[in-house]
């Protein structure tokens, strides 16, 4: 059963064109299908547009957090309705006119060719048009936060998913410019009342969280005794055994090392190289053990 979920609307007036749109491409593709609106909360006249459109639009559903909770977050709050719905693929879509529906059957054909994620890309530019197999809605929705939501393919693709790319169209309408949010409260009003500046640093900081996330991500994904949880776990070790070696050293006496005595910021130097080495190997073992425990986990629900 085929789900479309399009989280976090931006704006009422493109739903009332799209939906309709995506509706009439997935009744083609599963005449079972049905297009869920995950509506954060952030902009009021998008569940009334949407509303709206469900009279005439018996597949259409409208879920609607408590809170404004952000893209990934709103997008798990919708891959996890589909899911109990029964579906057995998700395709997320952008609901403010960034990907083209009538493309949505060049991603299933990819899906039906034996990959389990599909991304559409315009140029060397990955949209946010992509299609999974339920089973892996099911690995990557837990994984959501922050900008997560930007890095699907690579989430299925760690988790040991088969992961392509299909050419897609661009879009027939100029997207509305999209203000950042946080994954937990409500941004400004709107992206383009902000000053140049302001919309300049907003991007930069959420490239930052997209990098701080991909580098979580990175660090959760690869399996134990590999990886950069290893390498940080082997770098803070050695460091502290340096750290270790040198303060020994430095310790000792003249009249044993036959040389001047340490002076007090060598010894400083030394026991914070210690302290660094062992505080960064104990991050390092900790991330080995969060990737432990979740394929354990994996293993289990496998199983069972």
């Amino acid at each position: 059963m085929l789900w479309v979920v399009a989280p976090s609307p931006e704006e009422a007036e493109g739903l009332r064109d799209l939906l309709p749109r995506v509706v009439g491409e997935v009744g083609t593709a599963d005449p079972h299908g049905r297009v869920l609106v995950v509506d954060d909360g952030a902009r009021p006249e998008v569940a009334a547009a949407v509303g709206a459109l469900m009279l005439d639009l018996p597949s259409l559903e409208l879920v609607t957090p408590r809170t404004c909770v952000g893209t990934s977050a709103a997008l798990r709050v919708g891959i996890a309705h589909a899911l109990r719905g029964g579906a057995t693929c998700v395709v997320v879509l952008d609901p403010d006119g960034r990907d083209d529906p009538t493309d949505l059957e060049h991603l299933l054909e990819a899906l039906d060719a034996g990959h389990d994620l599909v991304t559409g890309v315009r140029g060397r530019a990955r949209s946010g048009f992509r299609a999974m197999r339920a089973e892996v809605a099911a690995d990557v929705a837990p994984l959501l936060h922050g900008e997560v939501h930007r890095h699907l393919g690579v989430v299925a693709l760690g988790l040991g998913h088969r992961v392509t790319e299909v050419p897609v169209h661009r879009p027939l309408r100029r997207p509305p410019r999209r203000p950042h949010r946080g994954s937990t409260g409500r941004g400004s009003g709107g992206g383009s009342g902000r000053a140049p500046g302001a919309r300049e640093a907003s991007a930069l900081l959420r490239r930052w969280r997209s990098l701080v996330d991909l580098l979580t991500l990175r660090l959760l994904l690869d399996g134990p005794g590999r990886g950069p949880a290893r390498a940080v776990a082997t770098g803070g070790a050695v460091a502290a055994l340096l750290g270790a070696v040198l303060l020994l050293l430095l310790a000792l006496p003249p009249a044993v090392t036959g040389g001047p005595g340490a002076d007090g910021g060598a010894l400083l130097g030394a026991a914070l190289l210690l302290v660094l080495g062992v505080q960064v190997a104990g991050f390092g073992l900790l991330a080995e053990l969060v990737v432990h425990a979740r394929r354990l986990g994996q293993l289990g629900r496998g199983r069972a």
